[in-house]
């Protein structure tokens, strides 16, 4: 663990009220600052700001869940959560790029692996783009590029899902012939008649971003997920374990830190300082101590 991060584990061991800290931290040569409001009342500890939020320990149906639990929301001026603004840049910029996604679920994951307990950083994945209206339906990040040779949203930041990484083997060489009658009828209407020996993800493939986003829109039913819902009963997933809502089904994602994908994500975002901030702005650091200088490893 690092030294910021020890600090931050140090102060967040006893019982806290309430308190604002400042973490300063280093991403693709960039430099940030957020306040929190970090706090450990009896076995819950929470650390979180208007765009992201991070907690050990909650109630849920009057049952205490000793886990972690966390969220993410965009920056905007008016949150003014980060300084400067974390915004996600243009992907003709030159360089590599910075999405704000990718901060904030880096960041997110920091915080709880700098909580003062040794339990398993886990997510459960409903990553989406909204739905429009009533009438329309979100489409689901996940089971889109997942149906067309892709990694599920949170894999990136190496976070792994063993039915995930089952069905994501299987996909390259489902045909559409596996199908029933049954899930072929239901599934033409999104995606047209083919022949049996026809790849699904050659299908899928030829269905754009923008196609399933405007189908999507029109639609109760989102495309990518219903048909990744019935592949994957196709291959033994029972139908109600492939709900993305249902955070005890095929979509719980566990960090996996040997991942080389997470060493990566844990290199790109170094924090720097951490600080507790008084009453008026005035800030007393918990170490004196210069400024960590971000260190990152070349990409291969």
């Amino acid at each position: 663990m690092d030294p910021v991060a020890e600090e931050i584990r140090a102060f967040l061991a006893p019982q806290l009220e309430p308190t604002e800290v400042s973490l300063e931290f280093d991403y693709n040569d960039k430099h940030y600052k957020t306040i929190f409001t970090a706090s450990h009342k009896g076995p819950i500890i929470e650390v979180g700001n208007k765009c992201i939020n991070m907690t050990f320990g909650y109630h849920y149906n009057k049952e205490f869940i000793a886990g972690c639990i966390g969220c993410i929301e965009a920056n905007s001026p008016a949150k003014s959560c980060f300084e400067p603004l974390l915004v996600t840049n243009a992907r003709n910029k030159p360089g590599k790029r910075t999405t704000a996604a990718d901060v904030l679920q880096i960041l997110k994951t920091k915080l709880g692996l700098a909580f003062p307990v040794a339990t398993p950083i886990t997510i459960n994945d409903g990553a989406s783009k909204p739905a429009k209206s009533d009438a329309s339906s979100p489409t689901m990040i996940s089971p889109f590029h997942l149906l067309r040779g892709g990694p599920a949203f949170y894999e990136k930041y190496g976070y792994k899902s063993a039915p995930i990484t089952m069905l994501k083997a299987k996909i390259p060489t489902f045909p559409w012939g596996s199908f029933t009658a049954e899930q072929k009828a239901t599934l033409e209407p999104f995606v047209g008649a083919h022949d049996d020996a026809e790849l699904l993800i050659e299908i899928m493939k030829k269905i754009s971003w923008e196609q399933e986003l405007e189908y999507n829109d029109k639609s109760p039913q989102s495309l990518s997920y219903n048909v990744f819902r019935h592949f994957a009963v196709q291959n033994g997933i029972p139908f109600e374990k492939s709900n993305q809502w249902d955070s005890k089904g095929i979509w719980g994602f566990t960090l996996d830190q040997d991942s080389e994908e997470w060493k990566q994500c844990n290199a790109d975002l170094v924090l720097t300082r951490f600080e507790i901030v008084k009453k008026g702005g005035n800030r007393r650091s918990l170490k004196k101590r210069r400024r960590v200088k971000s260190t990152r490893r070349a990409r291969k």
